[in-house]
């Protein structure tokens, strides 16, 4: 997404490794282009840690600073930037100067194991008592349990519909808070001059192919992910690409 290179060329492909200052990231480019940045990420890997910090200005990994990671948090907080970016437009516009420019990547992780949902979210998905092994804080842990060979954890009819309720509940949680989010950005006058990308970096398994949660297998489940694209008056309202793309090809677009 933000190299557009593979990790075959980039050649960071493991658990420790970190990108190379070679590798352009488009923050990078935006950055040399006289764009303010700024990178709000609840992912531990997206980091400064891990190379991730090239061409943002700020950046903050709630991960890594022992932080909320809920989509609250990062959605409120990046805002926060976002309107000082616009108090920035304001007082150049009172100079007669240009105004500047900014670009904001946000990486929240709310539907990501462990599946923890707030329990307003989890009713929406889930009626009546549980008293299986699912457990909310453990939903990694027993994921991982679930996908050895031969398994470890054998969920049952009603642990998978617990999981996939709360999975789900994780997302309704996350959209609603991108809802506010986006309102937002509409009440700072920013709606018709901003391009939004929304897209996600994988899937989730649920047993469709005898497994769970992601990282083990290339099928469909974990490569098939959501892009949407909004820039009003460039792409037409609701048109379709029929072709096949990739996460590759956000950035050089």
């Amino acid at each position: 997404i933000l190299t557009s290179l593979y990790p075959a060329t980039h050649n960071a492909k493991y658990d420790t490794s970190s990108l190379p200052p070679g590798a352009l990231l488009v923050s990078e480019v935006l950055e040399q282009a006289g764009f303010a940045t700024a990178q709000f990420s609840a992912n531990g890997y997206v980091s400064d840690r891990f190379g991730f910090a090239q061409g943002f200005n700020t950046h903050v990994n709630y991960i890594r600073e022992t932080r909320s990671t809920e989509a609250e948090t990062v959605f409120r907080e990046a805002g926060d930037w976002i309107e000082q970016q616009v108090a920035r437009q304001r007082a150049a516009a009172t100079e007669g100067e240009p105004p500047p420019r900014f670009f904001t990547y946000i990486q929240t992780i709310d539907p990501h194991v462990p599946y923890d949902p707030p329990t307003s979210f989890l009713d929406m998905y889930f009626e009546g008592p549980y008293t299986g092994q699912v457990r909310n804080r453990m939903t990694g842990d027993l994921l991982g349990r679930a996908k050895e060979n031969p398994p470890r954890v054998v969920f049952t009819d009603e642990d998978k519909l617990r999981l996939e309720a709360l999975h789900d509940a994780e997302i309704s949680y996350h959209d609603h808070h991108l809802a506010r989010f986006l309102a937002r950005i509409e009440q700072l006058g920013l709606n018709e001059n901003t391009l939004f990308v929304i897209t996600s970096d994988h899937g989730e398994e649920f047993n469709e192919h005898g497994s769970w949660g992601h990282g083990h297998s290339v099928y469909q489940e974990l490569l098939h992910v959501p892009l949407m694209i909004r820039w009003p008056g460039v792409a037409p309202a609701g048109a379709r690409v029929r072709d096949v793309v990739t996460t590759m090809d956000i950035a050089p677009t």
